[in-house]
């Protein structure tokens, strides 16, 4: 098969992501400080770049692989959090919201700015803000179908899933999944949604047809974020304040096994490898990353990156895993055939979600 072809392939099955390949270079053990504006002496023609949000300076930032250099600062609003590309797209979720840790009483905090909240089209290609949908409060975590025309958008403070039509900027449909919902994903073909309730500790199922919630179940104490494996029959929830992962049996919606991680450990984000032979884990306070075996949920590996990594992404050719470190102010690149950590960028502010690009030239748009 063909880079072209493959790189096709890669984007209809990966849907929300819309990957390429990237013949990898190897990487070294350095330190990328993101505020040089300085060109790199050899630079190369990227295949791919990592959009990253960085939720305290209000920015994306576009780091250029393979060389690791910051091209390109984009100023979206408050708090950028979730970000995710689609069909020539970045959608990024900001919010008004105050930052606050989940022992903060609310009413210490100052009030909302609801007029902040939204999701920010970006054009890929020409990195400009396209438009801003203002239709979900509090946006946290977003999907996105393969085309780019529907997203799915976890609105933390009215407890709903809402969906997007993009091309319009209307509301479709708002879906109560339980309060304080957080993480949200699409199955591989886009037949289903995930959200998981952080206040209620539950996933619930919604048929992206009719726009049904068909069930939920517990999986406990402050859910975070959610993905499909690769093929579909399975799902992980990252069980934040249960240091825990959950697998679930997608086709009879149960939980399938739950497995305890270590009492530091406290999972956010959860990310399968592209085969299906590993699933990648954040443990936010925990400091590291794992690779667990998505069979049994035994740990396989575990590196430290910094202080409570959230976002995670995979390269292409999946050989590099992308770790966002919100308080540590950087991204770390992990090498996953040995999972040492090889490279680390420095940020201005707090890294939040990171989310791979492809190089416009090899999108297959569906």
């Amino acid at each position: 098969m063909t880079p072209s072809l493959l790189t096709a392939h890669l984007a209809r099955r990966a849907g929300t992501l819309g990957l390429c390949l990237l013949p990898w270079l190897p990487l070294q053990a350095i330190a990328v400080d993101a505020r040089s504006t300085a060109a790199p002496s050899a630079v190369s023609t990227p295949d791919y770049s990592i959009w990253i949000s960085n939720e305290s300076t209000g920015e994306v930032l576009v780091m250029e692989e393979p060389t690791h250099h910051i091209a390109t600062r984009i100023a979206v609003g408050r708090r950028p959090r979730g970000l995710i590309y689609a069909a020539g797209q970045v959608f990024v979720a900001v919010t008004g919201s105050p930052s606050a840790a989940p022992t903060v009483d609310p009413s210490t905090l100052p009030p909302a700015d609801k007029s902040a909240d939204g999701i920010v089209v970006i054009d890929a290609l020409s990195r400009q803000i396209q438009r801003v949908l203002r239709v979900a409060s509090d946006p946290e975590i977003i999907a996105v179908n393969a085309a780019g025309t529907e997203l799915y958008v976890a609105s933390e403070d009215t407890g709903q899933v809402v969906v997007i039509d993009t091309r319009t900027g209307q509301l479709q449909a708002s879906l109560n999944v339980g309060a304080e919902p957080e993480g949200v994903t699409l199955s591989p073909r886009g037949e289903i949604a995930l959200a998981a309730s952080e206040a209620d500790g539950t996933v619930s199922w919604i048929d992206t047809r009719t726009r049904r919630v068909l069930g939920t179940v517990k999986v406990g104490l402050r859910p975070r974020g959610v993905c499909f494996s690769r093929d579909g029959r399975q799902a992980y929830v990252a069980v934040e304040s249960g240091h825990a992962v959950v697998a679930l049996d997608v086709a009879q919606r149960r939980v399938r096994l739950t497995r305890e991680l270590l009492p530091g450990e406290r999972p956010m984000t959860v990310l399968p490898s592209w085969d299906d032979a590993h699933l990648y884990v954040s443990t936010g306070r925990g400091k590291t990353v794992l690779a667990l075996n998505p069979i049994d949920l035994s740990t396989q590996s575990s590196v430290e990156v910094g202080i409570r990594p959230w976002g995670l992404a995979l390269s292409p050719d999946g050989r590099a895993l992308y770790s966002a470190n919100g308080p540590s102010g950087t991204v770390s690149i992990i090498d996953t055939a040995d999972f040492t950590v090889t490279t680390v960028i420095t940020t201005d502010g707090q890294p939040w979600g990171v989310t791979p690009v492809p190089d416009h030239h090899t999108i297959a748009t569906p």
